[in-house]
């Protein structure tokens, strides 16, 4: 790395100045990021399924402080004047996810991204059925978030759209590109392979349910056996590498029932089925073997 500028004489002559530096210790910074998912239990063939992930350094701090200067030009070294954990962490330089199988890309949705020429021409352009979701970023630079859409942007050399998140605040726009995978498999993974070297207070994505949903459900996701898992990798910007296996929590299931209230369901079941028997004998027999089985447990009087 290094500086340059230049030098003028009071007779106008000038000459240019050159100095390389090193930044040094970048290694022995810690690289700990914190990472959480969450989706709805309820989904549709019609709404698809929605995801908001949330990503946070280790001791969350003030979300946003007064910039170096009213210009609006603040201090890119990654130390956070609001936070002194941020100070001695590592910013991060790439993320990859690898949404469960559980949660496939919606196909529908793909296919309506919005073409590469018209995004870049004005992003506000694009098809509402391509804004798929939102974002927002705090920085301790800025006394604002960095806030906007997300839309899925088709190149015409690339199997998948891109997931590109517009954030804008503060005079600043910023494309955050994510990199859309899927395999023969279903899954898919995406990866924001150049994130800007500044520290982040929190950063959030939102993929809602809707009728452009980004994603969709092919199973309950409520009874997922080991829950829902998110294989996801961090790379900072000091070559710290972080695999984890990120659990995505899922809202709106049902409480799982009692064991009186299935005892209940059974009785009720077994009651309906002895109605179908003749009454008399059979069914009266019926019944009370039902009640026997299925029937309230009586506690044992001490």
């Amino acid at each position: 790395m290094s500086v340059t500028g230049t030098v003028t004489g009071n007779e106008g002559a000038g000459a240019t100045l050159s100095a390389s530096f090193q930044v040094g210790g970048c290694a022995a910074l810690a690289f700990k990021p914190k990472f959480s998912a969450s989706t709805q239990g309820k989904t549709s063939k019609a709404n698809g399924a929605s995801l908001h992930v949330k990503l946070t350094p280790p001791h969350e701090g003030p979300q946003s402080t007064t910039p170096a200067n009213a210009s609006g030009t603040g201090s890119t070294s990654g130390s956070a004047s609001g936070s002194n954990a941020q100070a001695e962490e590592s910013n991060i330089a790439r993320v990859k996810v690898d949404l469960p199988k559980q949660l496939p890309s919606r196909l529908t949705t793909l296919q309506k991204a919005c073409l590469a020429k018209v995004f870049e021409a004005n992003p506000a352009g694009c098809p509402p059925a391509s804004a798929v979701g939102h974002a927002t970023v705090h920085t301790p630079l800025l006394p604002v978030p960095l806030e906007g859409p997300a839309y899925f942007v088709s190149h015409g050399n690339e199997a998948f759209p891109q997931l590109i998140l517009v954030l804008q605040g503060y005079g600043i726009t910023i494309d955050l590109v994510g990199d859309t995978f899927i395999s023969k498999a279903g899954i898919t993974s995406s990866t924001f392979a150049h994130v800007p070297d500044a520290p982040v207070s929190s950063f959030e994505l939102t993929l809602p349910q809707g009728k452009y949903s980004a994603l969709t459900a092919n199973a309950n996701l409520c009874t997922v056996k080991g829950g829902l898992k998110m294989p996801t990798e961090f790379v900072g910007q000091n070559g710290a590498v972080i695999h984890q296996s990120t659990p995505i929590s899922v809202s709106g299931c049902p409480k799982a029932k009692t064991a009186a209230q299935l005892r209940a369901a059974k009785l009720a079941a077994a009651l309906k089925a002895c109605h179908k028997k003749p009454k008399g004998a059979k069914r009266s027999g019926c019944e009370r073997t039902a009640h026997k089985r299925y029937g309230p447990i009586k506690r044992k009087k001490r």
